[in-house]
């Protein structure tokens, strides 16, 4: 019995095991000795039933267990405030909502989730796949199915188009290949920002056959 109030005082207030346990064995002594004294100065009934013992010696160890380990226990032994930190349950990766928490550990976050620890959206990787979800409905059939022709913008930017124009369905790709400066190109009449080692997705018509250089979303490859 004592040993799954035990648990259960693990999981919900995080306090060290061996303080509950100790706590538990001082208790148990403490119930022993405390019994046999009323016993002898009679302020205690004879004889105790095997439940009716069980029971009383079960409540008794247990709220002394829980006392002495959420309260005295802390103060008995002197747990400093970074001791109690390290004691207590961590549900967010133990870093205390930081990037990291010391040398050489690394973070439990969910690295896929669409908002950070922060409650900002993870960019560029969100914005891209959702983006990229969106057009892909629009534009499916142009990478397939389009004519793929490239064009040469600079010494780092390239581009690449994929066009049905009976369809009036135009998909481009902006790469820059620099690896450490972000850079502005003209492409189809339209200056369009590209940031460094990255590539923009340009979608998009606006009629009589002129692509619409529109920006759809930046990947940038981190290498």
């Amino acid at each position: 019995m004592f040993s799954v109030i035990v648990m259960k005082l693990n999981l919900t207030t995080g306090i060290i095991p061996s303080l509950n346990v100790s706590a538990g064995l001082l208790g148990f002594f403490f119930v022993r000795m405390w019994t046999a004294a009323a016993e002898r100065m009679g302020f205690l009934r004879q004889p105790f039933t095997r439940q009716e013992n069980t029971v009383i010696q079960t409540c008794v160890v247990s709220a002394y267990g829980i006392t002495f380990s959420g309260g005295f226990g802390s103060y008995l032994f002197e747990m400093s405030e970074k001791i109690a930190k390290q004691a207590t349950t961590v549900y967010h990766g133990g870093t205390n909502f930081g990037r990291t928490g010391a040398s050489y550990v690394l973070t439990g976050y969910y690295d896929e989730a669409p908002m950070d620890e922060y409650g900002m959206y993870k960019e560029p990787k969100f914005g891209h796949l959702r983006d990229l979800a969106q057009r892909n409905k629009v534009i499916s059939k142009s990478i397939p199915l389009g004519q793929h022709s490239s064009e040469i913008l600079g010494h780092w930017y390239e581009a690449h188009i994929f066009e049905l124009p009976e369809e009036k369905l135009c998909l481009s790709f902006l790469s820059n290949n620099n690896t450490g400066e972000d850079g502005t190109v003209i492409f189809r009449g339209d200056k369009h920002y590209v940031p460094s080692r990255s590539v923009s997705i340009i979608w998009g018509y606006r009629g009589g056959g002129e692509p619409n250089t529109k920006t759809s979303a930046h990947a940038r490859a981190v290498f």
